[in-house]
């Protein structure tokens, strides 16, 4: 792509797919370029910015394919199921902050962990509107290595103080209730792409 933009292989040789912390990176990418728009649709080549046309091919349903290499590339549906994954997250986040009558601007800190939050980028997950913008200096990824496992180990009385203190929340039910999920999707704020302060 043209600009500062570049991607890597987590292991080496010729890419064979995109993994979960990728597509964060190339949704919040692309939307920056143009390429998706808020409401998630991805641009066939007429519509996208012209600097850009040449990575997109059209999929015949006046939807882009974006080409990374001859073999990878993120088509519509890629971008839709990220769109689901993203509005349980921040569903969660939504009902929870309703639970305790706190805004995020009350979150004193967000634990990145795992093999997934691992490899997030704080400005991109929040780019999406994964997570509220007012969380991005709170975030903390893990990690890895040596020094990961200090990490954990420094905080593991911390997270445990956590468990003790934490209740469950069933959380479809609550989706349920508030109608985050409606049946007309695309009429719902939470599955924009967009960021957002709060939820």
């Amino acid at each position: 792509m043209t600009g500062a933009s570049s991607a890597t292989l987590s292991a080496g040789g010729e890419a064979k797919g995109i993994c979960g912390s990728g597509l964060v990176d190339l949704v919040a990418v692309l939307l920056e370029r143009g390429v998706i728009d808020e409401s998630g649709r991805l641009l066939p080549p007429q519509d996208a910015p012209e600097d850009m046309r040449r990575y997109l091919t059209e999929d015949g349903q006046g939807n882009g394919v974006f080409h990374l290499t001859k073999a990878v590339s993120l088509t519509a549906r890629d971008v839709r199921n990220l769109q689901l994954a993203k509005a349980a997250v921040a569903g969660g986040i939504r009902v929870l902050l309703e639970q305790r009558s706190v805004t995020a601007d009350d979150i004193a800190s967000v634990e990145l962990a795992g093999g997934f939050g691992n490899y997030l980028s704080p400005e991109n997950v929040v780019r999406i509107g994964m997570l509220p913008r007012a969380c991005l200096s709170n975030q903390t990824p893990w990690q890895r290595g040596a020094r990961g496992r200090f990490d954990a180990g420094a905080r593991r009385g911390k997270l445990a103080k956590a468990r003790g203190d934490s209740q469950k929340v069933p959380l479809s039910r609550a989706f349920r209730a508030r109608r985050l999920f409606p049946r007309v999707h695309r009429q719902f704020d939470i599955l924009k792409i967009a960021p957002n302060r709060n939820f």
